[in-house]
């Protein structure tokens, strides 16, 4: 975990921000796992990218949580996970 990245609002199940982590697995096997666990835990997919630098977008609840994953230049994956409030729709 990025210690210096990472912000943490609450606990548990509420807790709210981002989530940074350094791993040695390369990018494509973290976006597949992300794909295959993220919805054992109640997360809809909405959304996902798989590119350079790849996007996945979830629900659960009130809640979204975004899924970015780079690849490390030496080796490896940063992963970027946030997790926020759903906002309210925009008025037409």
């Amino acid at each position: 975990m990025d210690l210096d990245r990472t912000l943490i609002l609450g606990s548990n199940d509420a807790w709210i921000g981002r989530l940074v982590v350094r791993t040695p697995n390369e990018a494509g096997k973290v976006y597949d796992f992300y794909l295959q666990e993220m919805p054992k835990f109640g997360w809809q997919l909405l959304t996902v990218v798989r590119a350079a630098q790849s996007l996945q977008t979830y629900r659960r609840g009130e809640r979204v949580a975004t899924v970015q994953i780079t690849p490390n230049t030496v080796n490896g994956a940063v992963i970027n996970l946030t997790v926020s409030p759903q906002g309210l729709p925009l008025s037409p």
